[in-house]
């Protein structure tokens, strides 16, 4: 009775310790980093000017005769750049000029 008594006590301070061991192993991990959005070879500001919603450069305000904040706000009423240099007299040609300037 007393060798099953120690049997019973030794496995379950056996699996006690292992448990701990597991445990503590987890515990000890540091968090798992979340992987940065992927991005656009071309950086990010670049990728934001196709799609529309990046930086107007100077060059570009300088040709069409407006300030950048007046250029934004003509964006945001709906009108393209293209839009906006033909209201101006102004080819695509010589607005692409002045964005790859």
């Amino acid at each position: 009775m007393i060798k099953r008594l120690f049997a019973v006590v030794g496995a379950a301070a056996l699996v006690g310790m292992l448990g701990l061991f597991v445990v503590g192993t987890v515990f000890a991990q540091g968090p798992t980093p979340t992987p940065a959005a992927p991005q656009a070879p071309w950086g990010r500001a670049w990728g934001g000017v196709c799609r529309g919603a990046g930086v107007i450069s100077d060059a570009v305000a300088k040709l069409l005769g407006m300030t950048q904040d007046q250029i934004y706000a003509e964006r945001a009423a709906g009108k393209t750049l293209s839009d906006i240099a033909k209201e101006k007299g102004i080819t695509d040609q010589q607005l692409i000029d002045a964005m790859l300037a």
